[in-house]
């Protein structure tokens, strides 16, 4: 058995197994989970919300814009759509992903505008060293 179904409780193993269609899904979930260190609820929520079905959807200019491996991890953090659920009446929501932002300014920038916003910033560099450690255990255990 390969050392990452280790990471994963048991009751983690019977949802995704039962809920997933492929081995691809299933291992998707099961990465994911190892990743984002997932509650039972928090990976009920992504299977409900067809996490797999919607990562790497989003449309980019990535592969234009980027090089090659970034690009590409880049457009595998990002869905579509995302899943709003929480708001109760659907409103439109903007969100700003940037290398980096100053609080204050963003606040004040906030100043005025009456429509649902947030700004978060990426961190390319940490995706790529999490990506390749993670490339590097699966080809050891192969």
């Amino acid at each position: 058995m390969p050392q990452i179904f280790e990471l994963v409780p048991w009751g983690h193993h019977i949802r995704i197994v039962s809920k997933s269609n492929t081995l691809e899904e299933a291992l998707f979930y099961i990465n994911k989970t190892i990743e984002g260190n997932w509650s039972r609820g928090t990976l009920e929520d992504n299977i409900k919300h067809n996490l797999y079905s919607r990562s790497g959807k989003a449309i980019t200019n990535y592969t234009d814009k980027l090089p090659v491996a970034q690009g590409q991890l880049a457009k595998d953090m990002l869905k579509d759509p995302y899943s709003f659920d929480f708001l109760t009446d659907n409103p439109s929501v903007g969100l700003i992903i940037c290398k980096s932002y100053d609080k204050t300014i963003v606040e004040w920038s906030f100043n005025g505008i009456d429509k649902p916003l947030g700004v978060a910033a990426y961190q390319i560099q940490e995706v790529v060293d999490r990506t390749v450690i993670e490339l590097e255990r699966k080809k050891s255990s192969l």
